[in-house]
């Protein structure tokens, strides 16, 4: 099992830090990677083994279904016509979680504006 790299706001140093020796440790010995980044090689290897966490499924989960609704609506559904959506089908979440999902998802929105002649 591959763990992927924890991103974001609740990323911990270490994480960032461990998510980088397991992308570069095919190119530089982990005993190299852990001394550079000031981590013991342990810990790394700890960090691969460990199980993805209860939130971490739920938001896998749960975005899927963002990305089935944003979709459905041709990509013009913002997080609060998504998270009416999630609502209806009886799934409890909040806005910010909805829009953390979209902005992991599809990155910021565009925003259409007149074209200049």
């Amino acid at each position: 099992m591959r763990r992927e790299p924890a991103t974001g706001p609740r990323a911990t140093p270490n994480d960032v830090k461990f998510g980088f020796i397991a992308k570069h440790r095919g190119t530089w010995p982990v005993d190299w990677l852990c001394g550079a980044l000031g981590v013991s090689r342990g810990g790394f290897y700890a960090w691969l083994v460990r199980p993805q966490s209860a939130r971490a499924k739920a938001d896998e989960e749960l975005a899927a279904k963002v990305r089935q609704y944003f979709l459905a609506s041709s990509r013009t559904y913002g997080a609060r016509r998504v998270l009416r959506d999630v609502h209806a089908e009886g799934i409890a979440c909040g806005l910010h979680r909805i829009e953390r999902l979209m902005k992991k998802e599809f990155g910021d929105g565009k925003s259409i504006s007149p074209s200049r002649t």
